[in-house]
């Protein structure tokens, strides 16, 4: 078989991945953590395809363990690490993360490529597929129990979220005037449409976006924000609505986190504004704003409402934790004439 007539094995094979992942999208980190996947059995519509196609889903898979990029492997990878980000967007992975997830689905394809190898009845080859299948799902719980014990139980219990805001809710929150924004612009945290980034190119800006979960594209990087490389005095504005800031809020207010290492991010960010450009964010970030020198930057807030259980609930506890409330936009400017 060649590597182009595996082409529609490779597709329905993509399809059930799919699926799966779409039937579990509303599995927390702890419900994956906790779940009991001993009664687990292969779907019936995937068990008669891989009967079926067994000698040909073999070869695809064994195929599928020598490619790069465009694999079964990185199709995994990937949206297991979107759907954990979505679900709890505070979590980061480190190199050695991403390694051992690589791992844990190049075993998986092999676990199956074996209960695949000799020619058995339906019901034979479903019990070998779960066989692999359990040690894969016991090898994910592994992975996962790690995390947790690097972020703490607690935090992942719940989810937190991540969302894409409308490009016009963004600029009105943050108090962004498009007719006195400065160029270049680059979006902190972009989300994976890049949607600000597309608004603010349509309206004729030169802006770029980062995320951890975009496609990579011309104007849109594929980067974690903390080993992005922010190249002093480059930027004439930086945007990130609910992104940064609010990662550093987390790593500041959870001992196991890493709050100094977005304590330094944050003044590279600074640094990267030309002089005269501006930071947008928010939330804000009171307790670490304050130490700013002010002949280098001003700092200008914008409140932002919020709901009165919100308030009645959090606010203070916020306003203890970090120093002062953290509910509005912020603006920094970096003080100085453009060159």
């Amino acid at each position: 078989m060649t590597d182009t007539s595996y082409g529609p094995i490779q597709r329905a094979l993509r399809a059930f991945v799919r699926d799966q992942y779409a039937a579990n999208a509303d599995l927390t980190l702890a419900q994956i953590y906790d779940h009991d996947y001993a009664g687990y059995r292969v779907h019936p519509a995937l068990l008669s395809f891989l009967h079926e196609q067994r000698p040909a889903v073999r070869r695809v898979l064994e195929l599928e363990q020598r490619r790069a990029g465009d694999s079964l492997e990185r199709l995994f990878v990937a949206t297991t690490q979107a759907r954990i980000y979505q679900n709890y967007q505070f979590l980061r992975f480190s190199a050695g993360d991403q390694l051992q997830l690589r791992a844990i689905y190049r075993n998986y394809l092999a676990g199956m490529a074996g209960a695949l190898a000799t020619p058995a009845m339906p019901a034979e080859i479903g019990d070998r597929l779960r066989v692999a299948i359990l040690e894969h799902f016991a090898a994910l719980q592994n992975f996962v129990a790690d995390l947790v014990a690097v972020q703490g139980r607690g935090p992942i219990a719940a989810p937190a979220v991540c969302e894409e805001y409308p490009p016009r809710l963004q600029l009105d929150l943050l108090g962004i005037d498009l007719a006195t924004l400065r160029g270049p612009i680059l979006d902190v945290g972009c989300g994976s449409q890049g949607r600000l980034v597309r608004a603010l190119r349509q309206a004729g800006y030169a802006a770029f976006g980062i995320d951890r979960s975009v496609a990579p594209a011309d104007d849109l990087i594929a980067a974690d924000w903390l080993s992005f490389p922010f190249r002093p005095a480059t930027w004439g504005a930086i945007i990130s609505h609910m992104a940064f800031s609010n990662h550093f809020i987390f790593q500041h207010l959870h001992s196991r986190a890493a709050p100094a290492a977005y304590a330094r991010k944050f003044m590279e960010i600074l640094a990267a504004l030309q002089p005269g450009g501006g930071l947008y964010y928010s939330p804000g970030l009171p307790f670490i704003e304050q130490f700013l020198a002010p002949a280098e930057y001003s700092v200008t807030r914008r409140p932002v409402a919020a709901p009165p259980a919100w308030q009645a609930r959090y606010a203070g506890a916020y306003a203890d934790l970090l120093g002062d409330t953290p509910l509005y936009a912020a603006r920094i400017v970096r003080r100085g004439r453009a060159g």
